[in-house]
């Protein structure tokens, strides 16, 4: 069974996740790290501690300060690598700039620690498995990132990728790309609406309607739901209509 305790860090509200299976080996994947207290990162370690966990990696979705803001110090603590798409550093680069605009201190740089991941490149950790679903338009190099128990079934996304859920592909984590009733910013540099609108229509919501959503802001919810009542993406789900 894979279990997940949310955190929900600094003034923006970031939502970070741990994930880890009851069925592995203690290790747990920490998702968009975004505390940058002392007091929230002992809530990590001691939630760590608690449930007997430890921590072998950090995934991110995007490289925006308030998702990142703890990376630096976990990468120190615990000597992790951090997982995230190429495109990412581009907005690492923007980072200093960005900073200066919101009013926040610039995160501790975890450079030397990035592990670059592929499009629908798939690692494990604690007998979990989470693919890279390449999601750009919030930023750059954003991505999704889907999870499942490991199984050694085949994953071919050049079909139907609503497939996915049957092979246990079942909890999507959008970061900031798709909400609950709502859709990530593209007016940040990197950004790009019509490529945020391309990667949740052509990635996101072609999954199985029945995948849980975990964003990095807001309410829990479905793929399906998202579908259905998002009013972002009704204009999408329009028929064509022929004069």
């Amino acid at each position: 069974m894979t279990s997940i305790t949310k955190f929900k860090f600094n003034s923006f509200e970031e939502q970070s996740y741990l994930v880890w299976s009851d069925r592995g080996d203690g290790l747990a994947v920490l998702i968009d790290p975004g505390f940058d207290t002392e007091r929230d990162y002992d809530i990590v370690k001691n939630t760590l501690d608690g449930k007997g966990l430890k921590l072998a990696a950090i995934l991110l979705t995007h490289a925006h300060p308030d998702h990142i803001y703890g990376v630096g110090r976990l990468c120190r603590d615990f000597g992790l690598k951090v997982y995230m798409h190429k495109g990412e550093e581009m907005t690492l680069k923007a980072l200093d700039g960005l900073c200066r605009e919101i009013g926040h201190t610039v995160p501790d740089s975890f450079r030397d620690h990035i592990k670059l991941v592929e499009d629908n490149e798939v690692i494990s950790f604690g007998g979990l498995q989470f693919m890279a679903i390449c999601t750009p338009g919030h930023t750059a190099g954003g991505l999704s990132w889907l999870c499942r128990e490991s199984s050694p079934a085949a994953t071919d996304l050049k079909g139907d990728s609503s497939r996915l859920f049957d092979l246990g592909w079942k909890i999507l984590f959008s970061g900031d790309t798709l909400f609950a009733g709502c859709i990530g910013r593209s007016d940040l540099p990197g950004g790009d609406y019509d490529c945020l609108m391309h990667s949740i229509m052509s990635r996101l919501i072609t999954l199985d309607g029945r995948t849980d959503l975990l964003p990095g802001h807001g309410k829990e919810s479905t793929v399906a739901d998202e579908g259905m009542k998002n009013p972002f993406l009704q204009p999408f789900n329009e028929p064509d209509l022929e004069e």
